[in-house]
């Protein structure tokens, strides 16, 4: 075992190229503290608060159930052979398949920029997203742990160029999402939300068109990446130019067993 700082981690896998789901999970998980296990041919990253992320291909499934077994984590995530493999000899775990897509300048489909929507840019505009993340179900326990201030203190002084867009009606955000720069020529949206009385009106459509838009042809990243696991969120963004590129599979733990997560 050991412990890492985010610059010295390797984000290729074997043949160098990028790989997105590691990305993908790192984008969304706290990079406070990383701790590395690895079997030669496979490396395990857990973050602080319990959440871990296998990449590669498990060799000795024996040792990584082990490795797991004496940890205290909450929810873990992987291809779907990784998942497989620790499955059977992890009890309980259950598996959530999510879906990770890719968006280049070439592939990217505009929709018409709704009126409604707006740029956050000041600690009042985080603080309506962060009530609009708490009227989620499954989302406000990762907003509610902090208070709106310390929240949108961490989102202003992000290190690298951070976008978050919004769409109003009457005065509230109902609709949201934001940009997290994961490598120099990619981005991630995260958090795309919108309040339940307010779906099916175009609302996540429009905020990720924006924030497209906003990374693309603006801070000029080469990609744009986001995760699914519905099949209506999945049509809304391959409408928009996204192509499917990777399957996840994860899963959560509580109280010793591992549960399905919630659908996002």
């Amino acid at each position: 075992m050991k412990h890492l700082n985010l610059s010295e981690i390797h984000y290729g896998n074997e043949e160098k190229r990028e790989n997105p789901l590691f990305f993908s999970i790192l984008e969304n998980w706290d990079r406070n503290g990383l701790d590395l296990y690895s079997d030669g041919y496979l490396d395990i990253l857990l973050i602080r608060g319990g959440k871990a992320v296998i990449r590669g291909d498990i060799k000795n499934v024996s040792s990584v159930a082990s490795f797991l077994k004496d940890k205290e984590w909450s929810s873990i995530a992987g291809s779907r052979e990784n998942i497989k493999a620790i499955s059977q000899n992890i009890p309980g775990v259950s598996e959530e398949n999510r879906h990770l897509m890719l968006l280049t300048r070439g592939t990217f489909r505009k929709t018409d920029r709704n009126e409604k929507l707006k740029v956050l840019r000041t600690e009042r505009d985080f603080i309506d997203l962060f009530r609009l993340y708490r009227n989620i179900p499954e989302m406000k326990e990762g907003f509610g742990k902090r208070n709106d201030e310390d929240n949108a203190e961490r989102f202003l002084s992000s290190p690298f160029p951070f976008t978050a867009v919004g769409l109003y009606e009457d005065d509230k955000l109902v609709s949201g999402a934001y940009l997290g720069r994961v490598t120099r020529k990619t981005a991630f949206v995260v958090g795309v939300a919108t309040e339940i009385r307010y779906r099916g009106r175009g609302y996540a459509k429009a905020v990720v068109s924006e924030l497209a838009d906003i990374s693309l042809n603006e801070n000029m990243m080469e990609s744009l990446m986001l995760w699914y696991s519905s099949d209506k969120a999945g049509d809304i963004y391959r409408a928009l130019g996204f192509e499917d590129i990777e399957d996840i599979v994860y899963a959560r733990r509580v109280n010793n067993e591992v549960r399905q997560s919630p659908d996002r």
